[in-house]
């Protein structure tokens, strides 16, 4: 729900729930039975979850936006920090316009691929 609450449930490689209600954010991980919260403060701006939050005027803030086809319903996001956790971000949408892939490239050079189901 926007702005800034998002439900997120991971399965693999690990399950976990990631929920924020705007200004705190829960992560439970049932492996290790624990829940952590955390205050949601400026890092979000550093993190994908900032795209989920639906403020646009801060994503654009934050990153650098780019629409590499423009026939194609994808855009790759550049932070404008360099001190994030990733290099870059592609996100594509759904003909329901919701997010259904995310991609992740982090400065090891690992790929990150993040299947949306439900949204």
């Amino acid at each position: 729900a926007r702005p800034g609450k998002f439900y997120w449930e991971t399965s693999s490689p690990s399950k976990q729930t990631i929920v924020t209600t705007g200004k705190t954010v829960w992560i439970y991980d049932p492996d290790l039975q624990q829940a952590v919260r955390q205050s949601l403060d400026d890092q979000v701006a550093n993190t994908p979850a900032l795209l989920l939050s639906g403020n646009t005027s801060q994503i654009m803030q934050s990153y650098r936006v780019t629409q590499p086809n423009k026939a194609k319903t994808y855009y790759t996001l550049y932070p404008k920090n360099t001190d994030g956790v990733f290099e870059s971000l592609t996100i594509s949408f759904g003909a329901n316009k919701a997010p259904s892939l995310m991609i992740l490239q982090d400065s090891l050079g690992q790929t990150t691929n993040i299947k949306f189901s439900n949204v």
